[in-house]
């Protein structure tokens, strides 16, 4: 029972938590048949089932955004559907769907990598008494290895770890129960060897890990701080209720009460739509943000797009130093018309005087603002 209760309180924590319902229903099956994983399909289903109901009753789709524009199988199967599997681009989609995908992203995330590697051989050398198959120490790694590879087959991980957090947890938790299951005698020395370098290895990789968090989220803290929070204090004290098209729409909505269009799709169900079309471009912009007051966006974002819809006005900019978390360095205001520019203006110009030193403003000038 604590098994089921945790496996539907990492499912209602993030979906990540599905992997390892499904390794747990897996071994499950395998000691006890298809019908004892009955309970753990059924704890991972109803937060998933729930959040489902309650999304279509408000006319949002039954998965949420976030997962069907992020997730990794997504662009894949975009890129299969647009050029055919018998295409370049299509073997490689297809590629990796079938496993490369887990393998590359393993490569690129050394700590996981390692974990993964350390709880096999170990689970491999088997325990010291029967039944051999089924210890907690070996039903632990069994479940890490599990749990790991699905992850990266269908999920990412981050520049700030939160995505794999879980998996560093349950790799090392697994490890400490099965390695004292090992069998009884001393190792030959080839054996010793190979076990101290895979242990060298995984330290680095942890270890690296852990001093690049420790290093990046300070700043990436600080970064939040000079320019998401910086546009929500604007937008609350000179925009309260306005119609604001943004990219990060998190910290604004936060702080101020605002009417947003996210072009990242996230929160606005007619970009999502269109980004999944393939339809989201500067002509759907200009169309979504008609009868809006201002746009804080990255112009990166607008490239891609096709750059910035006819009408608006690039009145100002901030740009932050040392930049580890946010999008781009600098986010750009755009009055979404010209006789909105002036306006625009004027108010960046008497924020900037309280914006942190490390923030570089720039402003057009009265004239070509309102221009």
């Amino acid at each position: 029972w604590g098994l089921l209760i945790l496996v539907g309180l990492l499912v209602t924590a993030r979906y990540e938590g599905l992997f390892l319902a499904a390794a747990v229903g897996l071994l499950f099956a395998l000691r006890a048949g298809w019908l004892a994983a009955t309970p753990v399909a059924v704890a991972a289903a109803l937060p998933v089932l729930a959040y489902a109901v309650v999304s279509t009753a408000h006319g949002w789709h039954a998965v949420p955004n976030s997962i069907l524009l992020k997730g990794a199988p997504m662009p894949i199967l975009r890129t299969i559907v647009e050029h055919g599997l018998a295409s370049v681009e299509g073997v490689g989609a297809a590629a990796h769907l079938l496993g490369y995908g887990a393998y590359a992203k393993l490569v690129a995330a050394p700590h996981v990598l390692f974990l993964v590697l350390a709880a096999l051989v170990v689970f491999l050398r088997g325990p010291s008494h029967p039944p051999a198959p089924w210890t907690p120490g070996r039903v632990f790694a069994a479940l890490f290895v599990g749990t790991a590879l699905v992850h990266m087959q269908f999920a990412d991980t981050d520049s700030l770890f939160r995505y794999d957090a879980y998996l560093v947890g349950l790799g090392l938790y697994a490890l400490a129960r099965v390695l004292p299951e090992g069998p009884p005698g001393r190792p030959s020395a080839p054996a010793r060897g190979a076990a101290l370098t895979l242990a060298f290895l995984a330290a680095c990789a942890l270890a690296g890990r852990a001093a690049d968090a420790t290093l990046k989220a300070p700043r990436a803290m600080r970064n939040i701080y000079e320019q998401q929070y910086q546009m929500g204090l604007f937008l609350r004290e000179y925009y309260p209720g306005a119609r604001v098209v943004a990219h990060d729409v998190g910290a604004i909505n936060y702080l101020a009460d605002l009417e947003c269009l996210d072009v990242v799709g996230l929160a606005s169900r007619e970009v999502f739509d269109l980004k999944l079309q393939g339809a989201f471009d500067t002509e759907a912009i200009a169309r979504l943000s008609s009868g809006f007051d201002l746009a804080v966006l990255y112009d990166g974002h607008l490239g891609r797009r096709g750059g910035i819809p006819a009408g608006w006005v690039k009145v100002g900019s901030w740009t932050i130093p040392d930049n580890v978390i946010c999008s781009e360095d600098t986010v750009s205001f755009y009055a979404t018309e010209a006789s909105r520019a002036g306006e625009l203006a004027s108010r960046l110009r008497l924020f900037g005087a309280r914006l942190p030193a490390d923030v570089r403003q720039e402003t057009a000038s009265p004239g070509a603002a309102g221009s």
